[in-house]
């Protein structure tokens, strides 16, 4: 009997004991999750931070910059191709001003103007020859439609990294406009831009 009290007594030590390790436990575990919570709010407050401190720097040096670019006037030349017109109803001499038709806006004065190519166009076939070579197929389109180059001389404002406008109006290489010259209206690419001579 007296075994058995022993061995109760030994049970119920144990018992608290674990009873103990598992209360500690408990206790441990909800610490360290609140550590956790703490250590992610912590780093979500820094990367918030570090967040808002790039695009601050990146709007202050963009607000900059766009302060720091120049604009001057500048005379230049660019080139308009006005191609598959009617040869009869191309009227464009120089001295004329060109007007953006869009918008009424000024775009400068034709300087000179070619005796136009006869127009050719080519198409999506591509075609092969005798020796072996490829080619693209051409379409051509009788004498008297043409393609006309005209040369214009305008006041453009220049800003770096920007380019060239006139009345608010981009001058560049492979864009397409449409020009009202005297009585009539034309559809053409800048196929050239320089400074004019003197500049």
């Amino acid at each position: 009997m007296n075994d058995k009290t022993e061995l109760q007594k030994h049970e119920a030590t144990e018992g608290g004991r674990k009873r103990a390790r598992k209360e500690k436990k408990g206790r441990g575990a909800g610490t360290e999750a609140g550590r956790r919570w703490l250590f992610l709010a912590v780093d979500l407050l820094l990367v918030v931070a570090i967040v808002g401190a790039v695009i601050f720097i990146s709007v202050s040096l963009g607000a900059s910059s766009a302060d720091d670019a120049e604009t001057e006037v500048r005379t230049i030349l660019y080139q308009i191709e006005i191609a598959g017109v009617d040869a009869d109803l191309f009227g464009v001499s120089g001295g004329e001003t060109v007007v953006n038709a869009a918008d009424g806006s000024v775009l400068g004065v034709v300087e000179y103007c070619d005796d136009g190519q006869t127009y050719v166009k080519y198409s999506d076939t591509v075609s092969q020859r005798e020796d072996g070579k490829y080619f693209v197929d051409k379409i051509e389109y009788p004498e008297d439609i043409k393609t006309y180059v005209v040369t214009v001389r305008v006041e453009a404002s220049y800003t770096t990294g920007i380019g060239y406008s006139a009345e608010g109006c981009r001058l560049a290489v492979g864009r397409s406009y449409q020009l009202r010259i005297a009585d009539h209206v034309y559809t053409g690419e800048c196929v050239a831009l320089q400074p004019a001579s003197g500049n």
